[in-house]
Order: structure tokens, then C-alpha cells, then sequence
């Protein structure tokens, strides 16, 4: 099946978020590669926001799924700290509590930094284990 037959099956609601998952990545890669950190830093932890059961978690499936959508998708590849930052504005707009964590390990003798979101115990992106880096932000 093609990428175009797959794209008209998806719901009214999953295609909405393809193309906000889309824009919010291309937004965060900006975002990450032109403006300084200590600019936006603020930004990271916790968002505080209602939430609200069931819709929740649908939310949290959604926005999973659209932002793994749209990086299959895209010409380009984005790292952790931008697919984070996107799903965390998705969130956000839904009304869901989100933690968007970077971490830090040593990979190699080098310094290896990673960047994943958390709402409540649900994994959004950058699936790990958390135990085996040091919180930066």
C-alpha cells in the first residue's frame, strides 16, 4: 500500500495532526539550530495543565503517532530535541501535562546528551532509560 493510499485511510484527526506534527518539527529544528539555548531554556521541565483521564491518553497516543508520522515522512532527519519540543507544543494546545527531560551519559569515552517528553507515565518520544543519564534540564 502507498504512502498516499495509508495518508487518505487515516481519520479527520489523524491527518490534522500529521500536518501539525510536520510543522511543529520544522518549527523546533529552527528553533534548536538558530537560537541560542539560554534563550529558551525556561521552556523545559514541566507544563502544568489539565488533565483530563481518558482524553488524555488519547491525546498522548495521538501526538505519538502523528510526530513518528511525520519524521518517517520528512526529507530530513531530527534528533531527539526537536521531535521533544514539537510534541510537547502538541500537548500543550491539547491541554496535556507534559516533562520534557535532557539528559547526559557518557557513550564511548564521549559526552552523549538525550532528549525525550513524558506525560504522567506515558512515553511521547525519545524512549529510554532514564536511570542512565544525569538531568541537565
Amino acid at each position: 500500500m502507498g504512502k498516499l493510499t495509508t495518508f487518505r485511510e487515516l481519520t479527520r484527526e489523524e491527518k490534522l495532526a500529521a500536518f501539525e506534527a510536520a510543522s511543529f518539527l520544522l518549527l523546533a529544528r529552527i528553533l534548536v539550530t538558530l537560537v541560542p539555548l539560554r534563550f529558551w531554556r525556561r521552556k523545559f521541565g514541566s507544563v502544568d495543565t489539565e488533565q483530563v483521564g481518558a482524553r488524555c491518553a488519547s491525546s498522548v497516543r495521538l501526538v505519538r503517532q502523528a510526530v513518528r508520522r511525520a519524521m518517517r515522512n520528512a526529507p530530513v532527519g531530527f534528533i531527539c530535541l526537536p521531535q521533544a519540543l514539537a510534541a510537547r507544543w502538541m500537548l500543550a494546545r491539547r491541554g496535556v501535562a507534559s516533562k520534557l527531560s535532557i539528559g547526559a551519559r557518557r557513550e564511548d569515552g564521549r559526552m552523549a546528551l538525550h532528549a525525550w517528553l513524558t506525560s504522567g507515565e506515558a512515553w511521547v518520544t525519545g524512549d529510554c532509560d532514564p536511570r542512565e543519564y544525569a538531568l541537565l534540564a
